[in-house]
């Protein structure tokens, strides 16, 4: 087994990629490449050994480079056992042209997501490997995100159901409202129909409301104005009782 840190790899890059190949020279060959970029890696001469590494590594390979032909296990079916434990980890398949039939089972399979032809490119590869990277690190945020939005949904969801309750609560505030003042229009009317056996204590209405909370000032100066009006139309039927001459409404009242 090989590995190598990149001499030029900064601190914030993270990305570790695994070689998998039966011939060590392929393995040494892709592991400069990788150090030449600033990127760590690992080698695995075998299938089985690279599930091996897989299993033990404290976090995800972000790339893993795979050939094809290999004693044992061929290279798409080590990435179908790599797609079930590191569903993540970016996959490329290591294969030449008579592997055709294998690559396109491969790739239905959704067990890797590039192919490069033998012998390669180096600036090709390269080029390869920086997207393989940049993908890694866009799944792992699309992740992140998705996190967060979930999270921000439950705290939404919550937010709703906390404000329902206050919505509710408000309307049975407004409900109690329109029956207070349902009774002291109701006790009203009855006072001007000569109905004394209907008695309605606005003021103490008002003190009510305003205790509860459950009218502003503009309400209590309506209820005040009712229990003018009351006061007065009592007042004046007394006063006519009396002899007195009262104005009527009329008059301003």
């Amino acid at each position: 087994m090989c590995h190598g840190r990149g001499s030029r790899m900064q601190e914030q890059n993270s990305h570790n990629v695994l070689v998998v190949d039966d011939e060590n020279q392929v393995g040494k060959t892709i592991g400069r490449i990788l150090k030449k970029q600033g990127i760590e890696y690992v080698c695995a001469k075998s299938a089985e050994e690279g599930l091996a590494i897989l299993e033990k590594a404290q976090s995800p390979f972000s790339l893993i480079i795979s050939d094809q032909r290999m004693p044992g296990m061929t290279g798409s079916r080590f990435f179908e056992k790599v797609k079930e434990q590191s569903p993540d980890t970016v996959r490329f398949l290591l294969t030449g042209y008579s592997d055709m039939d294998a690559l396109i089972d491969a790739v239905n399979r959704g067990a890797i997501h590039r192919y490069i032809k033998k012998p390669w490119n180096t600036d090709q590869l390269v080029a390869f490997i920086k997207d393989g990277l940049e993908q890694y690190d866009m799944t792992l945020e699309n992740k992140r995100l998705m996190k967060q939005a979930k999270k921000q949904n439950a705290k939404l969801y919550k937010f709703n159901l906390e404000l329902k309750k206050k919505t509710d609560a408000h309307e049975k505030i407004l409900e109690e409202l329109d029956h207070e003042i349902e009774k002291l229009r109701n006790a009203d009317t009855a006072a001007e129909n000569g109905d004394n056996n209907e008695k309605y204590d606005a003021d103490k209405t008002a003190a009510y409301l305003k205790a509860n909370n459950m009218a502003g000032q503009r309400i209590l100066n309506m209820l005040y104005h009712d229990l003018f009006v009351k006061i007065f139309r009592e007042f004046r039927q007394a006063a006519g009782k009396a002899g007195f001459e009262m104005p009527g409404p009329d008059k301003g009242v």
